[in-house]
């Protein structure tokens, strides 16, 4: 086995270019996929620690004068293993001449069974403690430390008071106050825990506002739960928040999801890819060992020692570019997309895990490496020994056919026989192309689908210059005191909405008269008066719903309990909100919670009003947006990058290994005399019929694919319009050609340097 070890080092030498390609399209398939995966798999574990360190509740059931009492019944349901009430206010503060707003939850003792937060700095948390444990996020914009004092604002009242440390909590891991606000902003809001002692003594004895629930495993209904709630309470009871339906916890499911869906569609087309070209690359670089296998067999070794040779090929450039992909996918493309996530989100702990998944992609790509190169070697043993010494496959002839007769020219007929009778590197050579195609287009198509949607939002959907929320005052009220200013009022709520058994989550946002929100009919893309179509459902949730104009679908919100049924009268392109859109006439109680302000007068006059707090401007909202936009964004950066560099390798893979089996082929061609041009010309030409028939069938399929990866990878809260712009589009049909174009002329520049006399001596 000395000889064949000695071998095998000289073939790895001479041929290192090609076992190198194979090596890095391993290597960017496994680093792609097992760096987004072990970011996914490592946040989804830090997280779900993170909720049972923190002690989250199943359930939040929001109300007004809880008493003890009620808590007490509450306790008492067969359901229910603990309940604990405390109460949540929000205070206002002024930090360096800048407001902000903390939002204080009490604790005692006995809440922390199901409010834990975790301590990052300063003292424990204790009840008898007189000070406030806040937010680290809130605290690390304002450079706040323990035993810094802040002034706590609430009606009137105001009280210094000392931070005695920072926490972080599972509950608001994504802290937004409002859904006007797409990613946190930690320095407007934060949350905070004073003890309920402390905050009796701030503010007086306050009622509890907020219960805490833990639920059994195998956990009761909704609707079931708010209905005892509900017998228990009475008026008090407001709304029943489910811990999958609290928006903190959801949006990071969401996130982690989304990082999965990604890199999991993407990652397949990579994926198969990069197999069919690994496949092909092995079984070509062992085709050309055809002299040397029937030499082996000639000179007295065994079938499995030959075997065993040409399958260590396969295996050792597998596994050696699996391995350094997992390395590099485990080191920086995974700290990469965890560090454009810490912008948003704040975990106590970042990890990544390396999942089972990669290890199946592992042992998938170093198996077909094997297997070609063994299937391959098979073929040549099989073969007629005086045929493979000779570098030849006993096979017919595929005969003259139509070429005989053919009026085509020689270059033309050279080219179609050569797409005949090697029908799998044609077929290879066109994969090739369109997975470039496919690739590209959805990576540069995510980034303008997202932008595209961005723009349609805050150019055409949302008209207002600021935004406000609005608590304790009656519509009447607010309409007589700006009767004379631009505003829009709304009523804005997450609701269920369900249609033939079909259920799904949504906006309702009920609107009186104005034109600060704008819905457009999904087909006639008309401006709809929301005062006429009284019921206008966003079209990503009417395809969900599987609604049609004219349908009556049910919906219920978290402050009733009731289901209400609405008659469809219009489908809308609405990107966001997504939900049902509803003039307030059509509503039994119009209650706004919102405020859209149209200039800087209603601006300074809803600054007065005391009703109305957070308000922002649509220019801090679209930065907000934008920040959402860039994390998307840089994660199809990497995407992106990782498909350009492997359409170059399999292309020029692909190029060179054809090159090496036409290498006796040309050197006969110059010595019968054609010129380095007529050959070029040849090889150019079966070049363009590839191209064009990767381009008739990539472009289509390309389109299709971005129009899935959209649907895969958008996000509840925001439809996404698949789109490519025209210069994204050119750049990937320029990218193409160019990479074709560079593999031809790295082909011509060996065709010019062939040894004829070497090249021919082989042949009898």
């Amino acid at each position: 086995m000395k000889y064949l070890n000695k071998k095998f080092i000289r073939d790895i030498m001479q041929q290192w270019k090609q076992f190198v390609s194979v090596l890095i399209m391993a290597l960017i398939s496994v680093s792609i996929y097992c760096g987004m995966s072990s970011v996914w798999t490592g946040m989804d574990e830090s997280y779900t620690d993170y909720k049972e360190k923190t002690n989250l509740a199943d359930a939040y059931i929001n109300g007004a004068n809880i008493s003890d009492e009620d808590i007490s019944n509450i306790k008492k349901l067969p359901y229910v293993n603990q309940a604990e009430g405390s109460m949540f206010v929000k205070f206002n503060t002024k930090i360096d001449n800048e407001d902000s707003e903390l939002y204080i939850n009490s604790f005692t003792s006995s809440t922390k069974k199901l409010m834990n937060p975790l301590l990052r700095s300063g003292h424990p948390l204790k009840d008898d403690e007189e000070g406030i444990w806040i937010d680290e996020d809130y605290a690390k914009m304002h450079n706040l430390k323990e035993g810094d004092k802040i002034v706590l604002e609430f009606k009137g009242i105001k009280k210094k008071v000392k931070i005695l440390g920072t926490v972080l909590d599972a509950e608001n891991i994504y802290f937004i106050t409002s859904y006007a606000e797409t990613v946190p902003d930690h320095k407007l809001h934060g949350y905070a825990y004073i003890s309920e002692k402390y905050i009796n003594k701030i503010l007086g004895t306050v009622s509890y506002n907020q219960v805490r629930i833990d639920l059994p495993e195998k956990s009761v209904s909704k609707s079931k739960l708010e209905t005892d709630i509900k017998r228990i309470m009475g008026d008090s009871f407001s709304s029943v928040v489910m811990k999958e339906n609290k928006i903190s916890i959801t949006q990071v499911d969401e996130e982690i999801n989304q990082i999965h869906k990604m890199a999991m569609l993407f990652s397949i087309v990579f994926i198969l890819l990069s197999i069919l070209s690994i496949y092909t690359t092995m079984s070509r670089l062992i085709s050309n060992q055809m002299v040397q296998i029937g030499t082996l067999k000639s000179l007295g070794f065994y079938d499995r020692q030959i075997y065993f040779h040409y399958g260590a090929y396969g295996f050792l450039v597998a596994i050696i570019g699996s391995l350094v992909g997992v390395i590099f996918g485990y080191t920086v493309v995974a700290n990469l997309v965890m560090n454009i996530k810490k912008a948003t989100l704040t975990l106590p702990i970042w990890k990544k895990s390396f999942g089972i998944d990669s290890m199946i992609l592992i042992v998938l790509i170093v198996t077909v490496c094997t297997l070609a190169a063994i299937i391959t070697t098979r073929k040549v043993i099989k073969n007629n020994p005086s045929f493979t010494i000779k570098g030849m496959l006993d096979k017919k002839s595929s005969g003259p056919g139509i070429y005989k007769r053919s009026r085509l020219s020689y270059d033309w007929l050279w080219t179609l026989r050569s797409i005949r009778i090697h029908p799998i590197r044609t077929f290879m050579s066109i994969t090739a192309i369109v997975g470039s195609i496919v690739l590209m287009v959805a990576g540069l198509g995510v980034w303008d689908s997202l932008y595209s949607s961005y723009q349609d939002v805050y150019n055409n959907e949302f008209c207002y210059k600021y935004i406000g929320q609005v608590y304790g005052e009656s519509y009447n009220n607010l309409s007589r005191k700006f009767n004379s200013f631009d505003v829009q009022f709304a009523q804005s709520e997450t609701a269920d909405f369900s249609f033939h058994g079909i259920e799904k989550s949504g906006s309702l946002l009920v609107l009186d008269s104005g034109d600060k929100i704008r819905i457009f009919d999904a087909k006639s893309k008309k401006k709809i008066r929301i005062e006429k179509d009284e019921v206008a459902i966003a079209s990503q949730l009417a395809e969900k719903l599987d609604v049609k104009v004219g349908d009556k679908i049910a919906y219920k919100t978290k402050s009733s309990l009731n289901e209400h049924r609405v008659t469809v009268t219009a489908i809308v392109d609405a990107k966001m909100p997504q939900g049902i859109f509803i003039y307030k006439d059509k509503v039994k109680n119009f209650e706004p919670n919102t405020i859209y302000i149209g200039d800087s007068e209603a601006y300074e006059q809803a600054k007065k009003e005391e009703s109305i707090s957070n308000i922002i401007s649509i220019k801090k909202q679209q930065d907000n947006m934008k920040e959402m936009m860039d994390s998307v964004h840089s994660i199809m950066y990497i995407l992106i990058v990782a498909a350009f560099v492997l359409s170059v390798v399999i292309l020029y893979n692909l190029g060179i290994l054809s090159y090496l089996e036409r290498y006796r082929e040309y050197a006969t061609m110059k010595v019968i005399g054609f010129k380095h041009s007529e050959i070029m010309g040849m090889v150019f030409k079966e070049s363009v019929l590839n191209l064009l028939t990767g381009f008739v069938i990539g472009i289509p399929l390309s389109k299709q694919f971005l129009k899935l990866y959209i649907r895969v990878v958008s996000m509840d809260s925001m439809e996404w319009t698949p789109i490519i712009t025209k210069d994204h589009f050119l750049i990937v049909i320029f990218c193409v050609i160019g990479f074709s174009v560079l593999v031809n002329l790295v082909v011509s520049m060996r065709i010019r340097k062939i040894d004829m006399v070497e090249a021919l001596k082989s042949i009898e």
